[in-house]
């Protein structure tokens, strides 16, 4: 063996493979993950079948630009990274580990969200559905300049990151995610609000 170590490993492998799924175009991301999940994923293959159009632009979150996200280094990893999208799923993510940020009250948590769930603003464009969240967020007292929010963070609940923090977990169970309001827009309002009834119920 080359004293350089092996020339593929599990590392590189995975290196390698993000970097081949992330130039993929959202077609060939579409078809290839689908045939392959005929074969070896039913989990995936159901969520897929669920609805294909859907699937077709979770797979394009963030992807048709300069540097697209690579998130999956193999079609085995899609499943586990967008199974929050279907309801049942995403039930069962937050039943089990749900991230909220506990120096925010809860009181806080669920009243932010219902703010938020009457001023969805999904047809807007990003830029002004993130004012909205913003215009909400310093109602209850969530620092909307950084710069102040470091001069002195213990006079706030938090910052506009965790007023953000809050409505990604609300919508996906975790607190890291592909574009927030990529995801907010596939959901569709309905579905927000579904997430936003049933977190409040549980919190």
């Amino acid at each position: 063996m080359s004293l350089d170590g092996a020339l593929f490993d599990i590392n590189k492998l995975a290196f390698y493979g993000k970097e081949i799924l992330g130039v993929m175009k959202k077609e060939e991301i579409f078809e290839k993950s689908y045939a392959w999940s005929k074969k070896y994923s039913p989990a995936l293959f159901e969520f897929i079948n669920k609805d294909k159009n859907r699937y077709l632009e979770i797979m394009n979150i963030e992807r048709e630009k300069k540097n697209p996200r690579k998130d999956y280094s193999k079609y085995s990893d899609i499943f586990q990274a967008v199974r929050f999208f279907d309801f049942n799923e995403y039930c069962n993510i937050v039943m089990n580990n749900l991230e909220f940020n506990k120096s925010i009250s809860h009181e806080v948590i669920k009243n932010l969200l219902l703010d938020y769930k009457n001023n969805l603003a999904l047809d807007s464009d990003e830029n002004s559905r993130y004012n909205t969240i913003k215009e909400i967020a310093s109602k209850y007292n969530f620092c909307t300049d950084s710069k102040l929010f470091k001069e002195n963070p213990s006079i706030w609940n938090g910052s506009m990151n965790d007023a953000c923090e809050i409505i990604r977990v609300m919508c996906s169970g975790r607190k890291v995610t592909p574009n927030l309001f990529s995801i907010l827009k596939i959901l569709g309002g309905e579905e927000i609000k579904a997430r936003i009834d049933y977190i409040i119920k549980l919190i």
